[in-house]
């Protein structure tokens, strides 16, 4: 949402949540599930918290193919999930 504000990890910021070894083990194990590239691109925008004009340079692609390729991700991960 663009309301949203966004916040930048840095080095010297601890992260807010720190999920339970289970929880990290499920979402490894659901990330696991998609291709290298599409985990690439969840990982660097939604664990990483980079944008999506970052996450395109870092991969040489267009940002709107980073967003499209995230969205379809996501839809995929919550069917997954269900």
């Amino acid at each position: 949402c663009w309301l949203r504000k966004r916040t930048q990890l840095t080095a010297t910021q601890p992260r807010s949540f720190t999920p339970a070894p289970e929880s990290e083990q499920f979402v490894r194990a659901l990330l696991a599930q998609l291709p290298p590239r599409t985990r690439a691109i969840v990982v660097l925008k939604y664990v990483e918290g980079r944008t999506f004009e970052e996450v395109a340079t870092i991969l040489g692609i267009p940002s709107t193919h980073a967003r499209s390729i995230a969205a379809r991700a996501l839809h995929l991960l919550r069917r997954t999930h269900d």
